[in-house]
């Protein structure tokens, strides 16, 4: 069987073989290699195109070669993946979180495993043959549940007090309400969203800086100056730095847009729909010159410690709880494995949570993901709502009937197939979410008062911590379209520069256009604004664990 298949793979290919016996070669050495026939061409291509090999048929010189060739690349693999840990977290490793907080040795973000992973080379075809097994890296990760990375990992965690009473939770931004329309914003919907960011950034920066009058986009400049626009491109392709332009408000600037030359600043960061401030010349009135950029507004104030609705009583609470650190523990989904619809993962998370006693546990969707192999086939011979109820709410429900001190907050996914599939996401409303028509009446009870539907994105107060909690990846689809520059001889950690767009834009999704698949309402995008900074003190500690 493998010798025919791999015949008709070739054969597919281009490439024939001399006779029976060099077939017979080529299949056994498949077979010592645990290849498919289809693998192994594919493979074999790579190892010719790669070599610049214009061979025709499968000579055994050709197959000692390709042999060679992927005996050192699973070398390579093996040692690879060895050093360099944990490629990212795996529910299905999953048993007692947060055991081991204090060991960063074998951490794969520490500068040691960094070099060790920079000396094994960048082969397209290692990469994804490493890719492609994450069941294989986790064979070598050195254990499940130990520390990945710390954030000031110099200080000793404190113990939490954690009593019978929650901490106080107190929402700081706004979301779209359970029931509101959407899929109904039009083209003034866009304009106003895109408007209102320039106009808003343009307030903020002139009130931070009297004295400083902006221009129009398209003025005339033969002195420096300032203009505020957004950054868009001159195409539908992707953004690079010669197709840059800088698009001003309606009120300053009509709309208008005119090209923008970033080649005199020695580093840079834009993306499409970043809001800037530029001082810089437009000579002509159709190309800006920037000599200096400033993408980020000042730090927002910190939020009041009172919550709006009853500010003495929540005052009195903080104080109270107020003996010692906050423990949180967030989970992100899916939270089934893809061969099964039980929600396996929550289980074991719950498991934990009910050991370690946090003072908040944030669980963020999907919770019923749409990617999901049974889910996306269309074969499920459930409603969506039940398999919800079933797998979901009534864990979190009895978890939190037996944790009273434990708040339990959720987020939704876009990807969450019984929920409303718009950015921003109204919160999960159980009497909405829990009224399929297989459900029993009694499933729709009130949730214990220490679960909270929260919508995506969020920003809460718990205690004296601000959390923000967004379940689109932002800071993914910012990477993929930043155009930047850095400084020669300056190291740069791209992941916080990616994590400062948001803060500093004052937005939890400031790029736009936004990529396919995520559907923004822009009716709606008000709640994507941050009403406050969401920091870290320098006496927090923080771990990152593989669950």
């Amino acid at each position: 069987m493998q010798r025919d298949q791999l015949e008709v793979a070739a054969r597919k290919r281009n490439l024939r073989c001399p006779d029976e016996a060099t077939l017979d070669a080529w299949s056994e050495a498949t077979e010592e290699l645990n290849l498919t026939a289809a693998e192994a061409i594919r493979k074999l291509e790579v190892f010719m195109l790669n070599r610049k090999l214009k061979e025709s048929e499968l000579s055994l010189r050709l197959l000692e070669d390709f042999k060679e060739h992927q005996r050192k690349q699973s070398s390579k693999n093996a040692h690879r993946l060895k050093t360099a840990g944990h490629a990212g977290p795996s529910w299905d490793s999953y048993s007692g979180a947060f055991q081991d907080k204090t060991n960063r040795q074998d951490s794969p973000f520490t500068p040691e495993a960094a070099s060790k992973r920079s000396s094994l080379g960048s082969g397209r075809d290692t990469v994804l043959e490493a890719a492609a097994s994450p069941q294989a890296e986790l064979a070598h990760a050195g254990g499940p549940c130990q520390a990945v990375s710390t954030l000031n990992g110099h200080l000793q965690a404190a113990p939490c007090q954690v009593t019978e009473v929650p901490l106080p939770l107190a929402m700081l931004s706004t979301g779209p309400a359970s029931g509101q329309t959407y899929m109904s914003d039009k083209i003034s919907d866009k304009v106003a969203h895109i408007d209102d960011r320039i106009s808003s950034f343009a307030a903020a920066w002139e009130t931070e800086h009297p004295g400083i009058v902006c221009s129009p986009v398209s003025a005339t400049a033969q002195e420096p100056g300032w203009f505020i626009g957004r950054i868009c491109c001159d195409s539908e392709g992707r953004l690079n730095d010669s197709s840059i332009l800088l698009e001003g408000n309606i009120a300053v600037s009509g709309g208008q847009r005119t090209h923008l030359d970033l080649s005199r600043l020695p580093s840079y960061r834009v993306f499409p729909g970043q809001v800037v401030a530029i001082y810089g010349m437009n000579p002509s009135g159709g190309c800006i010159i920037a000599l200096e950029l400033h993408s980020s507004l000042p730090s927002l104030p910190p939020p009041s410690l009172r919550t709006p609705d009853t500010e003495g009583e929540a005052m009195d609470i903080d104080v109270q709880h107020n003996q010692g650190p906050a423990a949180l523990v967030a989970a992100c989904g899916p939270f089934m494995g893809r061969d099964s619809l039980t929600a396996g993962h929550l289980q074991r998370v719950l498991q934990d949570c009910r050991q370690q006693t946090p003072h908040l546990l944030v669980l963020m969707g999907p919770f019923l993901d749409e990617e999901h192999p049974q889910i996306g086939s269309g074969k499920l011979d459930e409603h969506f709502e039940a398999v919800f109820e079933q797998e979901i709410m009534r864990p979190v429900c009895i978890f939190a009937s037996t944790s009273p001190g434990t708040t339990v907050v959720m987020i939704p996914s876009t990807r969450d197939v019984h929920h409303h599939p718009v950015f921003p996401t109204p919160p999960l409303d159980p009497a909405e979410t829990l009224a399929g028509p297989s459900i029993p009446s009694q499933a729709a009870a009130p949730l214990p008062y220490n679960v909270i539907m929260l919508p995506n994105p969020a920003v809460f107060r718990i205690g004296e911590t601000v959390v923000g909690a967004m379940t689109t990846d932002a800071m993914k689809h910012l990477a993929s379209q930043e155009v930047f520059r850095n400084a020669p001889g300056q190291p740069v950690d791209r992941m916080a520069c990616l994590a400062s767009h948001l803060l500093g834009q004052r937005n939890f999704y400031p790029l736009f256009p936004p990529p396919l698949g995520i559907m923004l309402d822009s009716s709606l995008a008000e709640h994507l604004r941050l009403p406050c900074n969401v920091t870290v003190d320098a006496d927090e500690n923080f771990e990152q664990i593989p669950l």
